[in-house]
């Protein structure tokens, strides 16, 4: 509060603070403070632009279980006998994997395009597991890439 009191050195007239000293400390300390805010902003920005690309990081899962919205709760203990009929009758509802920790990550449209081409193909019945390339975010995924195996 002290510091507030007096005006910065470039108000004063020229040789005012020769005559008085202690101003340019008061003033030095206020340029100090100032410089260390400006640091403090400046590593925080940096910081937050390194965070940005973590929040929708790109991640690969391989050999996981490939399954339908609808059936996703009904099949998370056992995602291996959910039949490939039952995944194309529920196409609509749209297509998911169940991730190592039980967790279901729902595929964007693009994803949900690959994976019924993918199945239209495929002879399996059952046991419907795929290696997915893409971005997560939050409960979903959006899909690079969808390799059924």
């Amino acid at each position: 509060m002290f510091l507030r009191v007096f005006r910065p050195a470039h108000e004063y007239k020229p040789g005012f603070l020769k005559t008085r000293p202690f101003l340019n400390v008061v003033h030095a300390i206020q340029v100090y403070q100032g410089e260390k805010t400006m640091k403090k902003l400046g590593y925080l920005a940096l910081l937050g632009l390194f965070a940005l690309p973590a929040f929708a990081a790109t991640e690969t899962f391989t050999d996981v279980p490939v399954v339908d919205s609808n059936c996703s709760k009904k099949v998370a203990d056992n995602p291996d006998s959910h039949p490939r009929a039952c995944a194309l009758k529920c196409e609509a509802s749209g297509f998911g994997i169940i991730t190592s920790d039980k967790k279901f990550l729902k595929f964007d449209a693009e994803g949900n395009k690959q994976i019924v081409a993918a199945l239209k193909a495929s002879t399996k019945k059952d046991h419907l597991r795929a290696d997915v390339t893409g971005d997560v975010e939050g409960d979903s995924i959006k899909v690079t890439s969808v390799t059924l195996k």
